[in-house]
């Protein structure tokens, strides 16, 4: 697991208050059924913009983008590089 996947997982599991998951299917797994409700969303936009300096664009503030761990990470790399989002 590379920095960035860690640290969208820790703060995961810091907004459900539960360990992350282990293995080869969790960054796979929906964030619903880890506990991340409409409210657990929008409090991980805010940590994820406030720690790692991005501005998610209204267009990306969307299920698909907040389904799981992988989909975040890779909305991420496009923000952080837009290079790599191309």
């Amino acid at each position: 697991m590379d920095e960035l996947t860690a640290t969208v997982d820790r703060m995961v599991t810091d907004l459900v208050g539960t360990p992350g998951v282990s293995g080869a299917d969790a960054m796979d797994l929906p964030l619903a059924d880890r506990g991340v409700d409409s409210m657990g969303v929008v409090m991980l936009i805010a940590r994820l913009e406030q720690e790692l300096g991005v501005r998610f664009p209204a267009g990306t503030m969307n299920r698909q983008t907040f389904a799981t761990v992988r989909t975040v990470v890779e909305a991420l790399r496009g923000l952080l590089d837009p290079a790599a989002g191309a």
